[in-house]
């Protein structure tokens, strides 16, 4: 289980489109007996279907199965070559990046610099 924190434009449609997976599962995962109920700032709980995928982006290692959204980005979880853990975020809409490697506080929003920084953005927005 992993959870999608919703935001004032978001109804059940849209979080089941951004997690492809069915409304019926989210409503019944949540106990909800109204598609209507979805309030802003509440966590719904989303199964998770699929089994963990790392990929190797430049000197990263990136948990490619494991996005979660929240307020218009994505985060996950992702490895230094030196196997140390941060969380990494994507902004589509910006085309940005943030991370949390530098005292595991996030940092300001980024331009990629690197090429598979500039990778990395176009394969996952594509799939968005």
């Amino acid at each position: 289980v992993f959870y999608h924190q919703t935001s004032k434009t978001q109804d059940l449609s849209t979080i089941a489109h951004i997690h492809k997976i069915p409304k019926d599962e989210i409503m019944t995962l949540n106990k909800l007996n109204d598609p209507i109920e979805i309030k802003p700032n509440i966590k719904l709980k989303l199964r998770e279907h699929k089994s963990s995928k790392w990929l190797k982006y430049g000197s990263l290692i990136i948990n490619w199965s494991d996005w979660t959204y929240f307020d218009g980005n994505y985060i996950t979880q992702a490895k230094t070559k030196k196997n140390k853990s941060f969380y990494l975020a994507i902004s589509c809409k910006k085309r940005a990046l943030n991370n949390t490697l530098k005292n595991s506080y996030w940092t300001s929003w980024y331009f990629p610099e690197t090429d598979f920084e500039r990778k990395l953005i176009n394969d996952f927005c594509e799939k968005e």
